[in-house]
């Protein structure tokens, strides 16, 4: 009977054993396997990532070079067929996928006749406008109100189908012309069979159009239609060619692009790996691309190829060895009643080199098993836990609802984290509260009752990779806005003199409508201040670009203040009296070691700038010398910085007003390049400034040996 028993306690103790081991195998198969699985997801996301992240700075590629085309028609009244070729031969060079670039102009019926017969007298005696027949070959069009025909082509080779061809023929891209013309913006056509394809493959058109003058009403965009700027583009190419932008030829990944504009997802793309059954993929990935106003939706799944280069065998490696040692720990105690002691050794040498933190409590909290992994992630040795209850390791409002949450289970069985894991937060020794991922696994023992196996990873650093990418990402984003705002003024700063400069001069060319001398000289005298500002607008970024590329020099020599002063004296006095505004200067005999050219430039900056914000009031310039230095302040009584914007007045390409519409011209490089000229002559400069009050920039030279003139 006693032998029974034995028999039966030890082939209890075996199969509890094997239970056990296996269920920790198999919980550990499935983390590795659901690491296994993350990896591939992170592998393939980031993949598809570059790869989405391409084909839409592709197709912005495509969109800034038609606005591009369109503020050429925008700066002339009429653009030659030369001109066309001459500018979109030189800048479609870096746009992959561009089957041909069109101007459609606007011909009302009653032009059309007289249309086609210039068209004719410019060397294309066959050119009449077309519409696609019933057999699909090219005929004479037929009579309409409006036309909308192809004019130029760029490359005409392979495109000669389409030249003189009317778009408004087409319902689809009639519908497409109307939405841009009415919005004004840059719009997509659906999935179109291009006139000019030979092939298979579909391709969109892009329509930018270009209007006789500024209109922002829908009525007014109607009225003053010019025509249209247009992109043919065929869509394999385009995402062909994104991909080798990024050095990926497509293998080991399914993909499609789909229209979600379109009546029932219209497919645009579809590489060989696609499958109807590829959006049941575990690994699925979809993204929406927006595109002159449609949205396309980026579809793609791994293929097994992929999987298989980033798969290892670590989950069944371990579920293996789990099974294997759990076999081995039970034929072991079957063998000897005392290798019962030798198998406590193995699990707790298992436990103790566990790299997860390892916590056991019973149904009160009480801890029963601190292991060296937990005692390295809270900071306390197991002696201090175990015995004690688990709430020493959480802190509020953890602490205070464990209780009640252990209570609750225990009478009513419902989980919130047991069998599933969470991320949650623990205490350390030293009162540090930091975030874990905690697994909890419930155990019945007839020895010992229940227990709860906690398994306890600090994801410290996971959440600080995540803040920090976080936080990268809204720094390329303020860059990236910084950028744009700095383009905005730029086309803003540089269109407007050239609009000037170009809308006079065909006043000067036409020898017939010669105006008067004195409206030649107030002509002159407008170009001459548009060219002026121009090459300031240059010669600051020329500067600035030299001087981040290290290479202006200076050509430091003894500079006497007083003379500098007078010459500013001279400069700004007439400007400032003419706005009412007083401006004086003051300074002692002083000489700096400086480079006067680059000197000039920094009081000159500083000045214009006082000038361009103070209405009223004063302006002065003082400069006081130290032992070894001189310092410059210029000081005004005008409208000021406000406090959140004065770290930023400094910044390249910053303006604390950005808009296109600002009062003050400039590029907003004035002051970024005074602070490098007067870093590069070994001084400091500052700004000290109260809203609506004034503002003071302070800035120093060092003296020259001789610092006083006598």
């Amino acid at each position: 009977m006693f032998y029974r028993e034995r028999v039966q306690w030890y082939s209890l103790a075996i199969l509890l054993i094997l239970l056990s081991g296996i269920s920790f195998s198999i919980f550990g198969f499935i983390s590795l396997r659901q690491d296994e699985d993350d990896r591939v997801q992170n592998a393939f996301f980031r993949e598809m990532d570059n790869r989405y992240t391409s084909l839409d700075r592709e197709l912005n590629l495509h969109k800034e070079f038609l606005f591009g085309l369109k503020g050429l028609f925008d700066a002339s009244d009429f653009v030659s067929r030369i001109e066309f070729k001459t500018y979109v031969e030189s800048a479609s060079k870096r746009i992959g996928g561009l089957q041909a670039v069109e101007w459609i102009p606007y011909v009302p019926k009653k032009l059309r006749s007289a249309f086609e017969n210039k068209v004719r007298d410019d060397g294309y005696p066959d050119f009449v406008f077309t519409h696609r027949g019933k057999k699909k070959h090219m005929v004479s069009d037929i009579e309409r109100d409006v036309y909308y025909p192809v004019y130029y082509v760029y490359p005409y080779k392979g495109n000669k189908a389409a030249f003189g061809f009317n778009l408004g023929s087409s319902s689809a891209r009639l519908k497409t012309l109307v939405q841009a013309r009415d919005t004004g913006s840059a719009v997509i056509t659906p999935r179109i069979t291009l006139v000019q394809e030979k092939g298979s493959q579909g391709g969109v058109l892009q329509f930018v159009p270009v209007y006789e003058r500024a209109s922002k009403t829908v009525a007014a965009r109607r009225k003053n239609l010019k025509g249209f700027v247009l992109g043919v583009h065929r869509l394999g190419d385009i995402v062909l060619g994104s991909l080798e932008k990024i050095g990926s030829q497509g293998g080991g990944i399914g993909f499609c692009i789909i229209d979600a504009s379109a009546s029932g997802g219209e497919k645009l793309f579809q590489s060989s790996a696609w499958t109807v059954d590829s959006k049941a993929n575990k690994f699925y990935y979809e993204k929406e691309l927006f595109v002159g106003g449609r949205t396309w939706k980026y579809l793609a799944v791994p293929t097994d190829e992929f999987i298989a280069q980033h798969i290892t065998y670590r989950p069944s490696s371990f579920l293996a060895a789990g099974i294997i040692i759990s076999i081995l720990l039970a034929a072991y105690l079957r063998q000897r009643a005392n290798e019962l002691k030798e198998t406590r050794n193995v699990t707790q040498a298992i436990i103790d080199s566990s790299l997860h933190s390892m916590v056991m409590i019973d149904p009160v909290g009480t801890v029963l098993l601190f292991n060296p992994a937990a005692e390295r992630t809270f900071g306390y040795s197991s002696k201090e836990v175990i015995g004690n209850n688990v709430l020493m390791l959480m802190p509020e409002p953890y602490k205070s609802n464990h209780p009640q949450f252990l209570k609750n289970y225990l009478s009513t069985g419902n989980k919130k984290i047991i069998g599933i894991g969470r991320e949650v937060v623990g205490q350390k020794k030293n009162g540090t509260i930091f975030p874990i991922y905690l697994s909890v696994s419930e155990m019945n023992s007839s020895v010992g009752g229940r227990r709860f196996l906690g398994m306890i990873m600090d994801i410290t650093r996971q959440k600080d990779d995540e803040i920090a990418l976080i936080k990268a990402k809204e720094i390329a984003e303020n860059a990236n806005q910084t950028k744009s705002e700095f383009l905005n003024i730029m086309s803003h700063e540089l269109r407007t003199p050239m609009t000037i400069i170009l809308g006079y001069l065909p006043l000067l060319m036409d020898e017939a409508k010669i105006p008067a001398d004195k409206i030649i000289v107030q002509i002159a005298g407008e170009m001459d201040r548009s060219g002026n500002h121009l090459l300031t607008l240059i010669n600051d970024l020329l500067d600035i670009s030299k001087i981040e590329a290290g290479g202006l020099d200076l050509d430091l020599q003894s500079v006497f203040i007083p003379d500098s002063l007078a010459e500013m004296n001279e400069m700004f006095r007439g400007k400032a009296e003419n706005i009412g505004v007083a401006f004086t200067t003051h300074s002692g005999n002083i000489i700096v070691l400086a480079d006067p050219v680059r000197l000039r430039q920094i009081l000159i900056n500083l000045v214009g700038n006082a000038i361009k914000f103070t209405a009223k009031g004063s302006i002065s310039i003082m400069v006081e010398a130290t032992e070894s230095e001189a310092i410059f302040s210029v000081k005004d009584t005008g409208e000021g910085v406000a406090k959140a914007d004065i770290d930023l007045v400094f910044d390249v390409f910053r303006q604390v007003d950005s808009s296109s519409v600002r009062a003050a011209e400039g590029t907003g490089l004035g002051l970024a390049i005074t602070k490098r000229l007067v870093e590069m002559h070994g001084g400091v400069i500052s700004v000290e400034s109260v809203q609506g009050e004034g503002s003071t920039f302070s800035f120093t030279i060092p003296l020259a040996k001789n610092k006083e003139m006598l």
